[in-house]
């Protein structure tokens, strides 16, 4: 067991998320990965590699610090990457280096259950939970009062509570329309709205702060508006912040239509995010390019399933900047914009599971996903992203991204990779099942551009694929320099590129096929300049 420590920080999050990653690793190396967030502090395990495999590549993070714990196996006997499985749990942390304000934060949590929605901090009865009439006020106050030893909010049906004043935060003096959660606390909706009023000024809608639990069910959030003023950005979240230390399980709610000037048009996460959804959005779900049928409509009205649309960020993530632990279920995210993101930029760990991303935007890289540590997408659907100015349509990766039985379709990039583009030597790209069809890149590799990085794909397709421009080769996959690629019982057809070659593009790196794997009826041809062993033409 090999355990590092470095770029020492003062964790002050009250919470520990572990990711438990098994892989049988690039070109022999058989590898367990414990990955414990802390949120606010990332210590980072350096590890010498082992029969040419080296241990995830990992750098320095510009927002948090990660504790990484690693265990060398035994060598597995083949090459490539072949298994990835990811396991999570959520355990209460502190340290003793904490101060006082955060201690008494994680006390208040951990005095009782995590996730049982609504225990009293004493171990006494639960409180009755409070219904309130259509009346702002009546929300504001019983938020108040439910700070106090925490508590249920019952919402009117069929009622838009519209926030026309705001009160400024306590951690970052920003504009907040709620009082900041800091108990465990659960607003029930029925077909509710909880709105920032068109004429009030900018503000965001919740804040959840370290101790806090906010629970959503059937609300609507909308009109959120996380702008400062001046030279300083906010924190982002136009619809939601979660402070480090906090949480928030949203259940079959909609954010929509919320804005910020920094990170996170409608969730901006530090702490624990879980979204979930009902709607049925995985890979093989048919999904209208302009309706919500599942959640009440385009306009956000109606009762939601599980949606996060046309929310916008300034600078990253349009609907949601995660640098804590994300799990999204069941749920809709489509046109959202940003500058890198479009859908979620990603730069702990977030997983996404019978979730649906399409028809998002960013300016520059990831039109739909961002994801600078690790990302697992399971059962899933990504279609119809653009990256306008820049690579990766679909997804963009620097670090570790796992798709299982996910489909990307349709994704456009403007340079390289329209499906997925894989930067750098650390960068790790591997699927199983899954298929990167009918992507489009306007340069270079329209299903995947692996950037020096590696690559393993098993039983999936990378099939009608497209690099259009008048330079561009590698219509299927271009890889770059001395990257790694491994197909695996897969197949690379039919896809085509100006220049040859339209299947596999690859110079010096270097391109396996292992089991049935094959790469045909590519235009102009199927590989080169380099030779492919079991590739024709």
């Amino acid at each position: 067991m090999l355990v590092g420590r470095a770029n020492e920080r003062e964790p002050n999050n009250v919470y520990s998320v572990c990711l438990a990653i098994s892989i049988t690793y690039f070109r022999g190396l058989a590898t367990n990965l414990m990955k414990c967030l802390i949120a606010d502090s990332v210590l980072i395990t350096e590890s010498s590699s082992h029969e040419g495999g080296a241990l995830m590549g990992l750098g320095p993070k510009h927002k948090k610090r990660v504790w990484y714990t690693a265990a060398i196996g035994g060598i597995a006997g083949i090459t490539g990457l072949t298994t990835l499985g990811v396991m999570t749990g959520m355990t209460p942390a502190s340290s003793p280096s904490q101060s006082k304000d955060r201690q008494a934060a994680a006390a208040k949590t951990l005095a009782r259950p995590a996730m049982d929605g609504g225990a009293k901090k004493d171990g006494g009865a639960k409180k009755d939970a409070v219904e309130i009439g259509c009346d702002a006020d009546e929300l504001i106050q019983a938020i108040i009062d439910a700070n106090d030893g925490g508590g249920t909010i019952k919402l009117a049906a069929d009622c838009t509570y519209n926030l026309t004043r705001y009160k400024l935060d306590d951690e970052f003096n920003e504009p907040v329309g709620l009082p900041e959660i800091e108990d465990q606390i659960t607003i029930k909706g029925h077909n509710s709205t909880i709105q920032r009023d068109a004429s009030a000024d900018p503000f965001r809608i919740f804040d959840v702060d370290t101790g806090g639990h906010l629970t959503l069910k059937n609300v609507a959030v909308k009109y959120g508006d996380a702008r400062n003023v001046g030279l300083i950005t906010s924190e982002g979240g136009g619809g939601l912040l979660v402070e480090d230390g906090g949480k928030a399980t949203l259940e079959n709610t909609k954010f929509a239509f919320n804005r910020t000037d920094s990170f996170g048009g409608a969730i901006a996460n530090y702490g624990i995010t879980k979204f979930v959804g009902s709607g049925e959005h995985g890979k093989d779900a048919v999904s209208s390019s302009d309706t919500w049928a599942d959640s009440g409509g385009k306009d956000g009205t109606g009762k939601s399933s599980g949606d996060i649309h046309d929310n916008s960020a300034d600078d990253s993530g349009g609907a949601i900047y995660n640098d804590g632990y994300l799990d999204v279920k069941k749920a809709r995210i489509a046109y959202n914009n940003a500058e890198f993101g479009g859908a979620i930029y990603n730069i702990t760990v977030a997983k996404l599971t019978k979730t649906e991303v399409d028809h998002n935007f960013a300016h520059f890289e990831g039109g739909a996903i961002y994801t600078d540590e690790i990302a697992k997408l399971k059962e899933s659907y990504v279609h119809d992203n653009t990256s306008g100015d820049s690579i990766g349509g679909g997804i963009y990766n620097f670090d570790q991204l796992y798709l299982e039985k996910t489909n990307l379709t349709r994704n456009f990039a403007e340079f390289d990779g329209g499906g997925v583009y894989n930067d750098g030597e650390a960068a790790q790209f591997a699927a199983n099942e899954s298929k990167i069809n009918q992507n489009t890149s306007r340069e270079d590799g329209g299903g995947i551009f692996n950037f020096e990085g590696q690559v393993g794909l098993t039983n999936s397709e990378v099939n009608n694929n497209k690099a259009v421009g008048p330079n561009s080769n590698g219509g299927g996959i271009y890889n770059f320099g001395d990257g790694f690629v491994r197909l695996s019982d897969t197949q690379v057809n039919e896809n085509l590129s100006t220049n040859e070659p339209g299947g596999v593009r690859n110079a010096i790196g270097e391109v396996e096929l292992a089991g049935d794997s094959e790469i045909i009826k590519n235009r102009p041809t199927n590989c080169g300049p380099a030779e492919i062993e079991g590739c024709f033409g």
